[in-house]
């Protein structure tokens, strides 16, 4: 999974667009998706690995994509400050629809287990928001935030 396949991924786009998401926050809410599955995986790495599996979701992976969801909802409310009538919309639709696309992606680079997870999601994130010991925290994230007056 690389940065560019998440952020270039017509169908995620084309879905946020579709519940009011202007293009400028697209790309902000798709690294927030992540952001947000990679908190939860470092909490919880074997339930993460197991709900990004191929296999069918358990009744446990399934409470665990919607407190993904709920976490996911709340971020993007709070950061990007979007209006209950757009996060209601995207509430238990975007989500899903993200972590399908990371599945697929993981799936697709041979890396759909612990190590694989972890080093894909740190990877990713670390091109979005920067990595501290490398470039002083000046990612995309840190960037875009930065035109809004957000960090």
């Amino acid at each position: 999974m690389d940065l560019n396949s998440i952020l270039k991924n017509e169908q995620l786009k084309g879905m946020l667009k579709k519940y009011g998401i202007k293009e400028s926050q697209v790309n902000s809410i798709l690294s927030m998706a992540v952001s947000t599955l990679k908190n939860k995986f470092e909490k919880e790495p074997a339930k993460v690995s197991s709900l990004l599996s191929e296999n069918p979701n358990t009744d446990e992976d399934n409470h665990l994509a919607k407190k993904i969801d709920d976490d996911f909802v709340s971020s993007i409310t709070k950061k990007l400050g979007l209006p209950s009538s757009v996060t209601e919309q995207i509430k238990g639709k975007a989500m899903p629809e993200i972590l399908k696309s990371v599945t697929g992606s993981l799936t697709a680079s041979g890396k759909n287990n612990q190590d694989g997870i972890m080093s894909s999601l740190g990877g990713f994130l670390d091109a979005i928001d920067g990595d501290s010991k490398k470039n002083n925290g000046g990612g995309l994230l840190n960037k875009l935030f930065g035109m809004f007056g957000k960090k």
